[in-house]
């Protein structure tokens, strides 16, 4: 949070500096920005106490690219439905969009009247900050219970 108080100080800066109107949009984008860093530091440490630090970060990579396009392939397999797929594929994606953090409903361009993505996919900034900040501390209390069970 140290780094994104100061970058967005940087940013504050550079757009007075320039003139750029300010509106309170800024404000919510970077503070999306920071819950899903949060998250991503929470799965980052959740795979680290159970595997090495190598699979940690390829885990944490691919769920943080899973959860930044789990909604666009919701959107194309359920709404635009161009191709029939089979039932078992989904309740996968699905059980897969209950699963995983959804990225895309803390970006703030879902909130505006983006043409593809949906309304109904995006829900509410303030019910997607609760899923998150849900999802961190789930993922930090089996962390610890998973470290409180080691042996040294």
């Amino acid at each position: 949070w140290i780094f994104i108080v100061l970058m967005t100080a940087i940013f504050l800066i550079i757009s007075v500096l320039y003139k750029v109107p300010l509106t309170w949009t800024y404000f919510l984008a970077i503070f999306g920005i920071g819950i899903k860093l949060e998250v991503l530091l929470a799965i980052c440490l959740f795979f680290s106490s159970f595997v090495s630090s190598f699979v940690s970060l390829l885990v944490s990579l691919l769920i943080y690219f899973l959860a930044h396009t789990l909604s666009f392939v919701v959107y194309y397999t359920t709404v635009l439905k161009k191709e029939n797929y089979s039932p078992v594929f989904a309740l996968a994606i699905q059980w897969f969009y209950h699963i995983f953090p959804n990225f895309t409903s803390l970006s703030i361009q879902d909130f505006f009247d983006v043409p593809f993505l949906p309304t109904a996919l995006s829900g509410s900034f303030g019910w997607a900050i609760l899923f998150h900040l849900l999802y961190i501390s789930i993922l930090l209390f089996l962390t610890i219970r998973i470290i409180n069970k080691k042996q040294f």
